[in-house]
């Protein structure tokens, strides 16, 4: 589905596969390169690429077969010079053992080269692949092993970090260091945790992030797990999927460039999905446990904010981490190229904007706003203002109701109000803040 920038659908198409879209790429011309899986003449299933113009018509399609097995797991990225970087498991080599294959695949379907790992790939299961901007390819596993691959196809290094429980990220940061973003469960409750590496491997530090007893995860797989992006001022903005609810919540939070929390959030009924810094906005794009997509846009610097968003104060941890050798290498493997031609079909899609329950609060480091009370029958009172700021009650249509400017002793009189749900957006000291509260 293409959205134009106001989020509006411009077309959708359905590709006829055996499995989900695992990446799009855009390139220069608007033209797509869409990984995926497709089922060959015998009903196996193979890894696919295809390529699409901007308007989502079939250009061209190929599926890659590595032997005579179906691939069971697939993943795709898109490298730093513009190529296609497929990884897959297969049985084809030392069944009834899984191998897991990474292959470097041009805009014209040619393979340029094909790996497999060795010697046990059956340990190394469900593998995830990641670009990495000085032309590497990241690859992990469950097991918070990482294989470095060079752009040719050779292993760079192989190691484990035990105090990662799930690896299901990476980013290179600006000064060339390696981010990871996963799990560990080395303190009481499990939490998001972010690992910085050496260019060769070393650990530069570990952080972890949650609130004690409130942020627990589940066991997701590395597509559906921890999700973050790099803005160009270096912050971080983290995406999070958490088991407690109906294991459709998230969690979102902002780092600045040392780690430190901005603020974070918890999202009701918006479980797994992935984020990025569109220009000087945030985008999180979410698919909701009722099978619902959705997108969620806000300002990077702007802390005021509408969404279906509940509380969640993040806490920083750090951690130690070591660091293992891994015994692995690579093997050349031989792959057939099958041109292909994808069934593609139309959608009839609609952007709907509707949030329910909308129910927003944000927290953030500094300064520490509260409201007394937040269910409202006359007055309430702000607590932490310095008199600096305004104060705007906006409704949940984001229409404002009322203004104060500098309230005396922080109180608001709302006795004009109609009951239900209100937000409190105070501005001030080049920041804002928002808090919820209900006029009874």
């Amino acid at each position: 589905t293409r959205l134009d920038s106001q989020d509006q659908v411009v077309w959708s198409r359905t590709l006829t596969v055996s499995n989900n879209i695992q990446h799009v790429a855009t390139k220069a011309d608007g033209s797509m390169m869409v990984q995926t899986c497709a089922l060959d003449t015998s009903g196996l299933a193979r890894p696919a690429l295809t390529h699409l113009d901007s308007t989502g018509n079939l250009i061209s399609a190929w599926y890659y077969a590595y032997g005579p097995a179906a691939v069971n797991w697939l993943h795709g990225a898109r490298s730093a010079d513009g190529m296609n970087l497929l990884m897959g498991s297969t049985m084809s080599y030392d069944p009834p053992y899984y191998t897991n294959v990474l292959a470097k695949i041009n805009d014209g379907g040619a393979v340029q080269w094909a790996r497999g790992i060795g010697p046990d790939g059956s340990n190394y299961q469900q593998p995830t692949v990641y670009a990495m901007s000085d032309g590497r390819s990241l690859i992990s596993s469950p097991f918070s092993e990482i294989l470095a691959v060079e752009s040719n196809g050779n292993l760079a290094w192989a190691s484990r970090y035990p105090a990662m429980n799930q690896i299901c990220d990476a980013v290179t940061l600006g000064n060339g260091n390696y981010l990871l973003a996963g799990y560990t469960s080395y303190i009481t409750t499990t939490r998001i945790a972010l690992l910085e590496l050496t260019s060769n491997g070393n650990v530069v530090s570990m952080k972890t992030y949650g609130h004690e007893g409130v942020l627990t995860v589940g066991n997701a797989t590395p597509d559906r797990g921890v999700r973050f992006a790099l803005a160009s001022n270096g912050n971080i903005l983290v995406r999070q999927p958490t088991a407690s609810g109906n294991g459709g919540n998230g969690y979102l939070l902002l780092l600045d460039p040392s780690g430190t929390p901005i603020w974070g959030m918890g999202s009701q009924n918006a479980g797994h999905g992935t984020v990025a810094f569109l220009s000087d906005s945030i985008a999180l794009s979410t698919s909701q446990f009722s099978g619902v997509a959705g997108i969620l846009r806000r300002s990077a610097s702007d802390l005021s904010f509408s969404g279906c968003m509940i509380n969640t104060a993040p806490l920083q941890f750090d951690t130690t981490s070591s660091r293992e050798n891994a015994q692995y290498e690579l093997f050349p493997v031989s792959m057939t190229v099958v041109p292909w031609s994808p069934n593609i079909t139309n959608n009839q899609m609609d952007a709907v904007s509707v949030c329910d329950p909308l129910v927003v609060e944000v927290r953030s480091t500094s300064p520490a706003y509260t409201v007394l009370p937040s269910y409202v029958l006359d007055q309430c009172r702000v607590l932490g203002l310095n008199g600096k700021e305004r104060i705007e009650v906006v409704d949940m249509l984001g229409v404002v109701r009322s203004n104060f400017a500098s309230p005396v002793d922080g109180v608001l009189d709302l006795r004009l109000l109609s009951p239900g749900y209100y937000l409190l957006r105070i501005t001030g000291h080049g920041i804002a803040r928002t808090l919820r509260i209900v006029k009874t």
